[in-house]
């Protein structure tokens, strides 16, 4: 977990070695305005000097290479503007029923279908 040091700046407490990549834009509960507002502040954090962005919700689970596989993925798409993106399940809800349904996205398999569309 990020700590607040004495100016109110967050500290690098736990050694991370990338935490200088990190971006956080914290809100209080007062401010806050929902997921989709959230979301569209990610724009706030991104450098123009920077080639990609990532934005992940915390109930994601990374698979081994995840990060070369994603960019061969992007590659694939063969337009510099791509944008992958899904809504994943969280991972510990997958095969149970949650809310009395079974109706959980997963994603096992997709295709470029040409033209921008999946």
């Amino acid at each position: 977990p990020l700590t607040k040091g004495p100016e109110g700046s967050y500290e690098n407490s736990n050694g991370c070695p990338y935490y200088d990549q990190i971006r956080v834009n914290r809100l209080s509960d007062k401010e806050a305005k929902g997921p989709v507002y959230a979301r569209a502040l990610q724009a706030e954090l991104v450098s123009p000097s920077e080639d990609f962005c990532m934005q992940i919700d915390a109930h994601t689970l990374f698979i081994e290479n995840w990060d070369l596989r994603i960019l061969r993925e992007w590659g694939k798409a063969k337009n510099e503007y791509a944008v992958l993106t899904t809504y994943p399940t969280n991972v510990h809800d997958l095969h149970t029923n949650s809310n009395n349904h079974w109706e959980m996205p997963h994603l096992c398999h997709a295709s470029l279908a040409g033209q921008g569309k999946a």
